[in-house]
C-alpha cells in the first residue's frame, strides 16, 4: 500500500475544535482542527497541528494568543465550513458562517459562544514540518460548560464533534465505564 496524504486518517475519528486567532491590526479568524492533543498537565499545555498557509496561522504567529473551542455535533455544518474556507476570502469568516463571539477573560482572541469548553492560550513553542507545523500553547485559563462535564470527564449529552475524515463527521454513541 502507498502512503498518501491521507494516511493520518487512520488515526480518525478524533475531536475537532475551532481555533481562533486575532491578527496585530484586531482581525479574528479561525479554522477547524482535529489534530491538537494534551502535552502537560501543571502547566497545562498542548499542542495543536497547522498548516502555514492558513490564515490563522499568520494571526497566530503575530499576536501569540488563541482560543480552542471544543464543539458540540450541533455545530457540524459550522465547524466544517469554517474548515473550508479562507479567511483570506470571507473577512469576519467566523460570524459569517454562523458562530457567535464572545470576549475572553485573559486573551484578546474571543472564544465561541456554544463551545462546550475552550482553552485561552499563548505559544511558547514552534516545532516545523514539511506541510504542518507543531504549535505548543500553555493555557492561561480554561472554560467548560459544567452542565457537560461530569466527575472530570464529558458526559454523553455533550456529543462531541469527531472529525471522520474529509466531509464525514461523527458523534459518540455509546460510553462504557469498565472496573
Amino acid at each position: 500500500m502507498s502512503l498518501s496524504k491521507y494516511v493520518a486518517r487512520i488515526m480518525h475519528p478524533r475531536p475537532v475544535s475551532v481555533i481562533v486567532s486575532r491578527s496585530r491590526t484586531g482581525e479574528v479568524n479561525g479554522c477547524s482542527v482535529s489534530w491538537f492533543m494534551p502535552v502537560n498537565v501543571d502547566p497545562f499545555i498542548f499542542s495543536v497541528s497547522l498548516s502555514p498557509r492558513r490564515l490563522t496561522y499568520s494571526y497566530i504567529k503575530e499576536t501569540r494568543e488563541i482560543t480552542l473551542n471544543i464543539m458540540p455535533f450541533k455545530f457540524v455544518e459550522e465547524v466544517h465550513r469554517v474548515g473550508s474556507v479562507s479567511g483570506r476570502e470571507l473577512k469576519n469568516k467566523l460570524v459569517e458562517l454562523g458562530f457567535e463571539l464572545e470576549e475572553s477573560s485573559v486573551v484578546k482572541v474571543p472564544h465561541i459562544k456554544g463551545a462546550l469548553a475552550y482553552v485561552e492560550g499563548v505559544l511558547i513553542n514552534e516545532l516545523p514540518f514539511e506541510d504542518h507545523s507543531l504549535m505548543v500553547f500553555k493555557s492561561l485559563k480554561v472554560h467548560v460548560d459544567e452542565k457537560y462535564f461530569k466527575e472530570n470527564v464529558f458526559t454523553e449529552e455533550a456529543e462531541i464533534l469527531l472529525h471522520v475524515g474529509g466531509n464525514i463527521y461523527a458523534k459518540p454513541s455509546n460510553y462504557v465505564r469498565v472496573g
